[in-house]
C-alpha cells in the first residue's frame, strides 16, 4: 500500500517519473490525496484515471470539493478554464473492488474564506476489495483539514470508525 499526497496532479511531468519507479508500479493498493479533475492547474486532466490507466489499475474516485477558482498563486496562471473542477481523494487497486462509499467528515473550516474558493468538505473515501479465499480488506483514504484545529481533526478522525464499511 502506498499512500501519496500528489498535490492536485499540478506537476504532471514529475508524476510521470514517479510512477515509473518500483515502488509505485508494484504497489496493490495506491492512496491518493489532492487529486484534481478538471482543473487548468493540472492540464483538465483525470489525474486519478490517467494514473490508473498508466499502471492498469482500477480507480475510486471520491469527490472532496468543487473547487470555485482556478486555484492560489501560479495556479491561477494556468492556461485555459478548469471543466469539472473537482478534487478529491482516490484509491487505486490491483485487486477486486467490492463497493465504496464517500463519507463526509465534520467540518472544521469555512473554505470560502480562503482566496481559493471551494464548495464542500472533507471526505474519507472507504474501499473495500477482495483478497481471494473469502478474505476482504477495507481501505480508507482521508487528507484531514490542515486549517482547522488538532481537535477538530481528531473528531475527523474518529467520524471514520463510527461508520460501518461499505457494502
Amino acid at each position: 500500500i502506498v499512500t501519496w499526497n500528489i498535490e492536485k496532479g499540478k506537476r504532471w511531468g514529475l508524476l510521470e517519473q514517479c510512477l515509473s519507479h518500483q515502488s509505485i508500479r508494484s504497489a496493490d493498493i495506491l492512496c491518493l490525496n489532492e487529486v484534481d479533475d478538471g482543473m487548468a492547474r493540472s492540464g483538465n486532466r483525470r489525474i486519478a484515471d490517467e494514473i490508473g490507466k498508466r499502471l492498469e489499475m482500477q480507480v475510486v474516485f471520491g469527490k472532496t470539493f468543487t473547487e470555485l477558482t482556478k486555484g492560489i498563486g501560479d495556479e491561477l496562471l494556468a492556461p485555459g478554464e478548469n471543466t469539472t473542477a473537482i478534487q478529491g481523494n482516490a484509491i487505486l487497486s490491483r485487486l477486486p473492488i467490492l463497493s465504496s462509499q464517500n463519507l463526509l467528515l465534520p467540518a472544521c473550516f469555512d473554505h470560502m474564506k480562503r482566496a481559493e474558493k471551494r464548495e464542500g468538505n472533507r471526505h474519507a473515501l472507504i474501499v473495500r476489495l477482495d483478497c481471494g479465499s473469502g478474505r476482504e480488506l477495507t481501505v480508507a483514504n482521508a487528507h484531514l483539514e490542515v486549517f482547522g484545529t488538532a481537535r477538530c481533526r481528531s473528531r475527523q478522525r474518529a467520524s471514520c470508525f463510527l461508520h460501518p464499511s461499505p457494502g
